[in-house]
């Protein structure tokens, strides 16, 4: 198992995003073939925060798709972003935005639905492992 730091003015010279847009500060995990890990701390200085919603502010779910967007284009794979959207919570300016991509899972789900791979009760039980784990993990 490898881990990998990517700190900012490293995912500066990746993404061709830049402030407010920026939303990857950091990559504090890289496992190959299995998953990245980023990381967006989120202010209540962020600039959606004024009008999303007043009183209650909440990051928008369609940045949310974004930092998973972007956190893919660093990892230049990008399969995971939808359903990992789906399990995000509601992001405020008081938590930590943490993106984490699941290749294994992605990857048997893609080989059963376009490789016409067998669908396996012990593989339908590691997806669900994984999906609980990333669930707890989520919701610290």
């Amino acid at each position: 198992m490898s881990k990998t730091t990517i700190e900012i003015d490293r995912i500066l010279t990746i993404l061709p995003h830049r402030w407010p847009f920026v939303l990857v500060d950091r990559v504090t995990e890289v496992i190959a073939h299995e998953l990245i890990r980023g990381h967006k701390c989120v202010s209540m200085n962020e600039p959606w925060f004024l009008g999303h919603y007043p009183g209650r502010p909440i990051m928008p779910g369609v940045l949310i798709l974004e930092a998973l967007a972007q956190i893919g284009g660093i990892l230049a794979s990008a399969i995971a972003l939808v359903l990992h959207f789906r399990l995000m919570i509601d992001i405020g300016p008081t938590r930590t935005l943490t993106v984490t991509y699941l290749i294994p899972l992605f990857g048997m789900l893609w080989g059963v639905l376009f490789l016409g791979e067998i669908l396996t009760a012990p593989v339908i039980a590691g997806g669900a492992l994984i999906l609980a784990g990333t669930v707890l993990v989520t919701r610290g």
